[in-house]
């Protein structure tokens, strides 16, 4: 089964308890806003075992700790390739971030590679939003899971051709994932509660498997 770990449910601006929008989901970290790295690091993960790190846009809250958590990999020796995956422009920007934060080439011993979510199978949207934002689809052993990152509500008659691109990655999963709560449900939603993962911090509370309902409307 497979366990979803959010480690930043906050939304836009941190807490004193929780931190921005992060998810850990077996080998791959969903964004990285500020204070995911924290709590990454509480929930006793090991860096070297993040293999993807999936960007949905460029908004702080959504990779405020993507230079961070590169330098950390650094520190920890790693030397396997890590592999971003985002939009194009996604792309380019956390490349110029790197830049501007003075990231040592010569200090990492690893290699960040960008990619496109069809370079590595995975079936993504772009939902509305004031910048360009990816929502990704992912496949388990008990059907599939949507993150959306962010998306915004629109008229009826812009939702109807929206919902019709939406229902691509969401048919056949029973429920689609909003990290923050925001959008309408696509086609193929039921709306069934699913269990809860691990939350940090504040929200420390079980441990679970990811239900066949899935996660609607969180």
């Amino acid at each position: 089964m497979a366990t979803l770990t959010f480690l930043g449910t906050s939304g836009s601006v941190l807490t004193k308890e929780r931190m921005c929008a992060g998810l850990l989901f077996k080998d791959k970290l969903l964004d990285v806003g500020f204070g995911v790295l924290t709590n990454l690091m509480r929930s006793g993960k090991k860096l070297d075992s993040i293999n993807e790190i999936y960007v949905s846009h460029t908004h702080s809250d959504h990779i405020g700790d993507f230079t961070a958590l590169v330098w950390a990999m650094a520190m920890d020796n790693r030397t396997k390739r890590v592999r971003v995956v985002s939009s194009a422009s996604t792309a380019n920007v956390l490349k110029n971030i790197l830049e501007l934060q003075s990231t040592p080439r010569s200090w990492l011993k690893f290699d960040i590679v960008f990619v496109r979510p069809e370079d590595v199978g995975v079936k993504h949207v772009t939902t509305m939003h004031e910048t360009e934002n990816l929502a990704y689809r992912f496949e388990t052993e008990r059907g599939g899971f949507v993150y959306v990152g962010d998306s915004q509500g629109m008229r009826l008659d812009d939702s109807r051709c929206y919902v019709s691109r939406w229902s691509r990655i969401v048919g056949g999963c029973h429920s689609p994932f909003y990290c923050e709560g925001r959008g309408e449900r696509g086609e193929g939603c039921e709306g069934k509660k699913a269990g809860s993962n691990s939350h940090f911090p504040g929200e420390r509370g079980r441990r679970e498997e990811v239900s066949d309902s899935g996660l609607c409307g969180l």
